[in-house]
Formats: structure tokens, sequence, C-alpha cells
């Protein structure tokens, strides 16, 4: 059991250990997003937590999730600009799905 645990903690990288790290502020961030209570506020604090977690997954490897984190930030962009006529078409959930579901 302490070999697993010795093995699990091992960071064997400064960049992952940076990952981490960028993990944890994205964590925190996350927590805060859920706080708000102005629906623009939460939207700009989650696009900067999403940005977080593309770096975050970016830096320890696990490009996956950086891609589907990254498509959050333009999804973010156009539901904060969902009170202009460009942002309310039904285009932009649909799109949204399709690249979600596509990647």
């Amino acid at each position: 059991m302490t070999e697993f645990l010795k093995d699990y903690f091992t960071i064997d990288s400064p960049i992952i250990l940076a990952g981490q790290i960028i993990g944890i502020i994205a964590m925190i961030f996350s927590f805060v997003v859920y706080q708000q209570n102005d629906r623009k506020r939460m939207l700009i604090l989650k696009g900067i937590t999403n940005a977080f977690w593309v770096v975050h997954f970016f830096m320890i490897g696990a490009h996956a999730g950086a891609v589907l984190n990254f498509i959050g930030i333009p999804r973010e962009f156009v539901f904060y600009h969902n009170d202009k006529k460009w942002a309310k078409n039904i285009f932009w959930p649909i799109l949204f799905v399709l690249i979600t579901i596509t990647s």
C-alpha cells in the first residue's frame, strides 16, 4: 500500500507539478463560479476557469480534457452575449453540442 502511495504522489517533472498547481487554482475558481449571483459574472469566471483547466490538462498530458475545456471558452463567450441577436441564434447550441460529441 505504501508503495502505491509513493508512486501515486511522485511527480516526475516540474511541468506536471506546475500543471497540478494550476489545476488547484482552476478548482478554486470552479467553487467561486457557483457562488456568484450575477449571470454575466458567473460566465466570465466560468470562461477563466475553463482556460485554467485547458492549461492544467495540457501540462499533465491529458489532451482530451484540454480539448473539451477549450470548447467551453467560446461557448461561454456566446452565452455571455445572449442579449445580442447573433448570439440568440439556435445555431450556437447545436454547434457546441455537435463539436462536443465529435471531440
